[in-house]
């Protein structure tokens, strides 16, 4: 999400920044997300009622906007209509609309409540690519604690998805985000490793990484040799396995005059992956 805008639109009142948004019309312009990223820092009961209101709206952009600032809606200050947000969160996966769909799934998981799981778990297998995603977003924060099977199953089917960033993010959630550890679970981590999407076999590998299997060794090996990603030497590291010196330290003396991070992260890699003198 962007920045919240300047005084132009802070001063703006609540009505007027809706009209804004739906005279651009393109949840793809800039000038729609900083209305909603504006309208979102909001905590007043009357812009919140005035953007509800809008949810029931025949036109299926106005319900978007609506969606799209109730997903975040008073975040910096603790979503204080989280339980009146909820419901309407709920009505609109239903919707008619895909984008309300996916806009709605992303409010679940913005607000990281499983009481979510019902309602965007149906989504997981849709046809359109955009709900796909935002199921793949959400449902490792609405899991719960510990995670519901059925959000990890979920997952575990849409981290084969023809999209790279469906696979990209489900596989993620199950890697990262998620700390269940499961046959089922290494399995589809391991199956991603020779993903064709770099980011994608990148998260299997720091998934697998994070739970000690040696699966990702070979793979880390490829990716080091040939313009790692971040990701990739962040799983190098967590691994720790002196296997990955000679390639660490060439990048690091290819490093050059990369960013000071970059740099750091490889030092961090190698110190990871030194072994211990006695």
């Amino acid at each position: 999400m962007s920045d919240r805008a300047g005084s132009d639109l802070a001063g703006v009142g609540s009505a007027e920044l809706l009209e804004r948004a739906l005279v651009v019309g393109d949840p793809e312009d800039d000038r729609w997300w900083r209305t909603v990223t504006e309208l979102q820092h909001r905590t007043d009961r009357g812009t919140f009622d005035a953007v509800a209101a809008l949810v029931d709206s025949a036109d299926a952009t106005t319900r978007l906007l609506a969606v799209d600032v109730l997903s975040q809606y008073g975040y910096a200050h603790e979503k204080p209509f989280l339980e009146e947000a909820l419901p309407l969160f709920a009505a609109a996966c239903g919707d008619s609309d895909p984008r309300v769909v996916a806009s709605a799934i992303g409010g679940f998981g913005h607000h990281y409540d499983p009481r979510g799981l019902p309602f965007v778990l149906p989504h997981a297998g849709s046809e359109d690519r955009g709900i796909r995603f935002s199921a793949a977003v959400a449902l490792a924060t609405i899991a719960g604690e510990p995670p519901a099977g059925e959000a990890v199953d979920a997952l575990v089917r849409l981290s084969t998805d023809p999209e790279d960033m469906v696979r990209d993010w489900a596989v993620f959630g199950l890697g990262t985000q998620l700390d269940i550890d499961t046959p089922a679970v290494r399995d589809a981590l391991s199956a991603r490793l020779d993903d064709h999407d770099p980011e994608t076999a990148a998260e299997a590998a720091m998934g697998l990484a994070r739970r000690g299997d040696v699966r990702a060794v070979a793979a880390l090996h490829t990716m080091l040799a040939d313009d790692p990603s971040t990701l990739a030497i962040e799983a190098a590291t967590v691994l720790g396995s002196p296997e990955f010196l000679p390639a660490l330290r060439a990048l690091r003396d290819d490093a050059g005059a990369a960013e000071s991070w970059y740099i750091a992260t490889l030092d961090d890699a190698i110190s990871a992956c030194t072994p211990a003198t006695s």
